[in-house]
């Protein structure tokens, strides 16, 4: 290693010989961290893979729908000038940031005046807006036919969506009103970001039994869980595979899973089993995973919910200064 970079991993040999055991790897350690790594005779961990282009185009065309390579790259362009601005205010926007990372993002609208994304998984729009007058002119692009536009400056949107619209989440509050009345939907959560900004796994207390859940737990989950009102929500996200439990002898004590769009959440602790740590335990492996699958770990607290600040501030995320507002349709008003 030549210098301190944060995109390798190192490998840390055992001793200065020409063939020598590992002593250990750390995975894109912080600039600091690579500076000790690199004094301990650290190395990059590099390598050359090699596959065939069809499986390539395969994986590219599951990430980004593209027409041809003029497509793929102007939308790859698209993509990192838009996280480039997101990360402007990283902590606020990591949840748009990490829809585009992940490959569940349509980019609709970026520019000086703001974002506006359409997350796939969840079927929410995500806009964030440098004042009122830019957020409506980009929501104008995505109204139904028959209602009226908006005039702008943004003569690249797709035009108007044929989608309906039932989940916005807004990361100014100035916006709501005006998407409550487009759209008829209601503020349903106040939150705000939580990130976890480090590279290195957490520490998780040994002896800690957590597994994967499968559908056999789906009773108990939705008795202990009713913060999402969505009916199948629950199933589904077993369903995707990305629901966890924690163990006390073979009795769930707790559970934790990812939302469809992508935020850490449903953390719920049985009462029986609640100060026992189990929590922390919960929510570390539960980071670790997701740096293993080389996502940036976030979640979204509720305003008003203490206790979890509390618990995000002891596992070291950091929280944005701004709110971020979910709003959902309202039955009685479409």
């Amino acid at each position: 290693a030549s210098y301190p970079s944060e995109k390798y991993g190192y490998i840390i040999p055992a001793d200065d010989g020409d063939i020598t055991a590992v002593k250990t790897f750390q995975e894109k350690p912080t600039a600091e961290k690579a500076r000790e790594y690199i004094a301990q005779g650290g190395l990059w961990n590099g390598g050359v893979f090699a596959c065939k282009l069809g499986y390539l185009l395969k994986k590219a065309q599951e990430q980004t729908d593209f027409t041809d390579y003029q497509d793929l790259y102007e939308k790859y362009e698209r993509s990192s000038r838009c996280e480039a601005y997101l990360l402007q205010n990283k902590l606020h926007h990591i949840d748009m940031l990490e829809t585009i990372r992940r490959g569940n993002a349509e980019i609709l609208y970026f520019g000086e005046e703001g974002a506006l994304l359409y997350e796939k998984n969840s079927g929410a729009y995500m806009i964030t807006a440098r004042d009122e007058e830019s957020g409506k002119r980009m929501i104008s692009h995505i109204l139904p036919e028959g209602r009226e536009r908006l005039e702008g400056v943004f003569s690249d949107f797709p035009g108007n969506s044929n989608r309906e619209v039932t989940l916005f989440v807004s990361h100014q509050e100035f916006m709501n009103d005006f998407l409550c009345r487009q759209f008829g939907l209601l503020v349903e959560m106040e939150c705000t970001q939580a990130v976890y900004t480090r590279k290195e796994p957490l520490p998780v207390k040994k002896g800690m039994d957590i597994r994967k859940l499968d559908e056999r737990f789906l009773p108990v989950l939705k008795e202990h869980y009713d913060t999402y009102v969505e009916e199948g929500y629950v199933e589904e996200r077993l369903k995707a595979g990305v629901m966890y439990g924690i163990f006390e002898r073979e009795d769930l004590a707790g559970f934790i899973g990812t939302h469809k769009e992508g935020s850490i959440g449903m953390l719920e602790i049985l009462e029986a089993y609640r100060n026992k740590g189990y929590a922390k335990a919960l929510e570390s492996f539960y980071i670790n995973l997701h740096l293993r699958n080389g996502w940036t770990p976030f979640c979204q607290i509720k305003t008003g919910n203490e206790r979890s600040f509390g618990l995000q501030k002891s596992l070291a995320l950091y929280p944005a200064k701004e709110k971020l507002y979910w709003l959902g349709a309202d039955e009685s008003l479409v």
